[in-house]
């Protein structure tokens, strides 16, 4: 959770990112076949971080994105 984040489509779009708009959800769960990361996501992920007090980070766009993972890749850095 602190070092990706994930990419906001609306549903029709996923096909077109393949499922890479969904970072966390398949770094958590490699083996879950891309059409169900979005359930993923919503039904487990997002609660279980609103229970535990976790952020969870999404880009609305694709230059915003680009903003944030070079902002933790400095993070991690320093």
């Amino acid at each position: 959770m602190k070092t990706t984040t994930d990419w906001h489509c609306e549903t029709w779009m996923d096909w077109f990112h393949g499922g890479l708009q969904f970072q966390v959800a398949h770094h958590l769960f490699p083996k879950i076949p891309r059409h169900n990361l979005r359930k993923v996501k919503y039904e487990y992920i997002l609660p279980f971080c609103q229970e535990n007090g976790l952020t969870y980070l999404t880009g609305a766009g694709f230059f915003s994105l680009i903003g944030v993972v070079v902002q933790k890749m400095q993070d991690q850095a320093n």
